[in-house]
């Protein structure tokens, strides 16, 4: 299960991987994915981009 908008928002890394039964590296890699992969380079650029997206 990859990470979820309410996740990046409302949770720490280390709280997205307690809430998710993962390891910290886990979560980490999957944002550094989700970076990659929508061009941004920060977790608030992400997000912004899954708000618009979310509103669109």
């Amino acid at each position: 299960m990859a990470l979820d908008t309410n996740s990046l928002t409302r949770l720490s890394l280390h709280e997205a991987a307690l809430e998710r039964h993962v390891g910290l590296a886990t979560v980490r890699s999957q944002l550094a994915s989700l970076l990659r992969k929508t061009g941004t380079t920060r977790q608030g650029q992400l997000i912004a981009l899954l708000a618009r997206a979310s509103v669109a």
